[in-house]
């Protein structure tokens, strides 16, 4: 899961860290990053949104 609308890693980040469109990949299937699958697993990309969100609401307290 990719929690920001560019790239990052190992390339120079271009986007927005938090900002959507977020970005999901299967790293078995798709170790370069290529697609894109968050539709396709739209349920377990919520369940891992919801988690960052609780992390990040603990932070910032």
């Amino acid at each position: 899961m990719v929690y920001g609308n560019g790239s990052g890693g190992r390339q120079v980040p271009q986007g927005k860290p938090f900002s959507k469109p977020y970005q999901f990949f299967n790293l078995d299937a798709d170790p370069q990053e290529t697609t894109n699958v968050i539709d396709q697993h739209a349920d377990i990309a919520q369940e891992l949104t919801n988690s960052l969100e609780q992390i990040r609401n603990i932070d910032s307290k």
